[in-house]
C-alpha cells in the first residue's frame, strides 16, 4: 500500500498538475480538517454509511463490470496525463491507489479498506488492447464516403438545450429582453430551432440524426407540478456527505440515535425536501432523460447545443452593458474537472474513473469540441472564451473540461457540449431578433434569424471537418 500511495503522490504532483492547480493555498486548513486528525476515516465512513441507511437511501449497485471492460486500455503515464483535467481539487488520490500495473478505487474516503472496484493498467506507454477504437473505426470509414453523403452511415444525437416558450422559460430563467424595445429571446426555443435546422442539414449529407427533443416541453414525462421530492431528496443527502453540513454532524456523535436525531433536526437535511428545490430535482430528472434517449440511440458523434449570457447583476434577464462585441464569445465542454464534493457517490467514482481508463474517446471528444470551436471562432468572427465560470480546467483554446451532467453521464461518442455565443450581446441579440423565416413548433410559428441559420451552418461544417478529419487547429488530445 505505501508504495502505491507514493507512485500515487508523485503523479499527482506532475508539473502539469502544478501548473494547473496555481489557485491553489496549501496552507488553507479548514476546521473540518483540523477535527477529522482525530476521527479515523474508517469511523466517518461508518458513521456515514448508517445515517444514508437509516434515512433510506438506497444502496448503489457495483460498477465493477462496467469498468472491466476498459481494463488493460491505459498506462500509469496515461493517467497522469489526463488526471488534471479531471481532478483540479486533487480528490483521486483520496479514494484511489495506484501502481504500475492497477487502479484501485475504494468506498471510505482516505481509508482504503472498504474496496469499490478496480481495473488492470498496461505496463507501457501505450495500450495493451490490441483491437481499435471502435468509434475511431467507425469515424475512418466515414472518411471514404462519396462528396456529396460525406456523413453516410454516422448516426448523430443533438440535444438542445433547456426547454422553451413562456411557462418554462419562467421557471428556468433561461431568456433575455430587451427593456427599450420590448424585444425577447428564449434560449429553449434558439437551442431547438439551430438544432431543428442542423438536423436538416446534416441528413442531407447523409447521417441519421435524432434529436432529444422535437418541441418546447422536457424530455421527461414526469409532470413538474406534481413529482414526489421524496426520492430526489434522498439522493440529494448521498451527494451531501463531502459537504461541511454533512460531515460536522458525522463528527458530533457515534452511530445511534443521537447522531440520527441531529440530521433529523439538521436545517440542512430538512432543506432537502423544501419546494425550492422542485426545479433543481426536476432538472436532473430530465437531463438523465436525455441521457436515455441518446444511449437508446447510439451515437457516433454527441452535439449538445446551448447559448450563453454575461450575467449583469443589475439586470440578470437584460442585455448586457458591454458595448456589441465586447461580451461576445466561443466555448466548448468536454468531461472533466470534478470537483472534491462531486466524488461522494460509487456512481460519481465510476463516471470518473471510465473517462480516466478510455482516454481514446475522450481525446476523440476533445478533437470535435475543438473543431466545433475554431470553425464558429472562424466562421462566426466570434472569439474564444477565456474566462469559463465555475471549475474548468483549459483543455485547448475554447474547449474546457467541466463536470457537467450530460457529459459525466455519456461516455460512447464523440461528445461536445457547446455554448455557442453570448445571446446577451447587444449585437448578437439585435441579430437573433430579426427573425424573418418561419418555423412550426408545437403547432406554433416561430420564426428565426439569418444569424441563427449561420451558427447552425458553422456546427454543420464543424461536424463535416471533423468526419474528414481536417481540423484547422493545432495538434489534437490533451496538451
Amino acid at each position: 500500500m505505501a508504495t502505491c500511495c507514493v507512485g500515487l503522490a508523485l503523479m499527482v504532483a506532475s508539473p502539469l498538475a502544478h501548473a494547473q492547480d496555481d489557485d491553489v493555498d496549501a496552507n488553507e486548513v479548514t476546521r473540518y480538517e483540523i477535527v477529522r486528525e482525530f476521527l479515523q476515516p474508517q469511523e466517518v465512513f461508518s458513521r456515514t454509511q448508517a445515517v444514508l441507511t437509516h434515512f433510506g437511501v438506497p444502496s448503489e449497485q457495483d460498477p465493477q463490470s462496467e469498468v472491466n471492460a476498459l481494463s488493460g486500455k491505459e498506462s500509469e503515464p496515461q493517467l497522469a496525463a489526463l488526471i488534471p483535467y479531471f481532478d483540479p481539487d486533487r480528490e483521486f488520490g483520496n479514494y484511489a491507489t495506484l501502481s504500475g500495473s492497477r487502479v484501485s478505487f475504494f468506498q471510505d474516503r482516505q481509508g482504503f479498506e472498504v474496496p469499490d472496484f478496480s481495473a488492470t493498467l498496461s505496463s507501457g506507454a501505450g495500450t495493451t488492447d490490441d483491437a481499435p477504437n471502435p468509434l475511431a473505426v467507425r469515424l475512418a470509414e466515414a472518411r471514404s464516403n462519396p462528396a456529396a453523403q460525406p456523413l453516410l452511415g454516422l448516426k448523430i444525437a443533438l440535444d438542445p438545450g433547456h426547454m422553451g416558450g413562456t411557462y418554462w422559460d419562467g421557471i428556468t430563467g433561461k431568456w433575455i429582453r430587451d427593456e427599450q424595445s420590448g424585444r425577447y429571446l428564449s434560449e429553449g426555443v434558439i437551442n431547438l430551432q439551430t438544432a431543428i435546422l442542423l438536423k436538416d442539414s446534416l441528413t442531407q449529407l447523409g447521417a441519421q440524426v435524432m434529436l432529444t427533443h422535437k418541441g418546447l416541453r422536457p424530455v421527461t414525462d414526469v409532470d413538474y407540478t406534481s413529482f414526489d421530492l421524496g426520492p430526489s431528496a434522498l439522493r440529494a443527502l448521498r451527494e451531501s456527505t463531502l459537504l461541511s453540513w454533512f460531515q460536522e454532524l458525522v463528527d458530533q456523535n457515534p452511530i445511534g440515535q443521537a447522531l440520527f436525531d441531529s440530521f433529523s433536526e439538521s436545517v440542512d437535511y430538512e432543506d432537502l425536501y423544501a419546494e425550492h428545490n422542485r426545479w433543481d430535482d426536476y432538472n436532473a430528472i430530465d437531463l438523465q432523460a436525455r441521457v436515455d434517449a441518446i444511449d437508446a440511440f447510439h451515437p457516433d458523434i454527441t452535439l449538445i447545443i446551448h447559448y450563453d449570457v454575461s450575467v449583469s447583476d443589475e439586470n440578470p434577464h437584460g442585455l448586457s452593458p458591454a458595448p456589441a462585441g465586447q461580451v461576445d464569445a466561443t466555448k466548448v465542454y468536454v468531461a472533466g474537472a470534478f470537483a472534491a464534493t462531486e466524488l461522494s457517490s460509487r456512481d460519481d467514482r465510476a463516471q470518473f474513473a471510465m473517462h480516466l481508463l478510455d482516454q481514446s474517446t475522450w481525446n476523440i471528444s476533445v478533437a470535435f469540441a475543438r473543431t466545433v470551436a475554431s470553425t464558429l471562432n472562424q466562421e462566426l468572427g466570434i472569439p474564444f472564451d477565456q474566462s469559463s465560470p465555475g471549475l474548468t480546467r483549459e483543455v485547448a483554446p475554447g474547449v474546457f473540461s467541466r463536470n457537467l451532467y450530460l457529459l459525466r453521464k455519456y461516455q460512447i461518442s464523440a461528445t461536445a457540449y457547446a455554448e455557442g455565443l453570448f445571446y446577451n450581446d447587444p449585437g448578437e441579440f439585435d441579430a437573433f431578433s430579426n427573425a424573418t423565416h418561419p418555423m412550426t413548433i408545437d403547432g406554433k410559428n416561430y420564426p428565426y434569424s439569418d444569424r441563427l441559420a449561420q451558427v447552425a451552418s458553422a456546427y454543420r461544417d464543424a461536424i463535416v471537418k471533423f468526419v474528414q478529419g481536417t481540423p484547422d487547429h493545432g495538434p489534437i488530445g490533451p496538451r
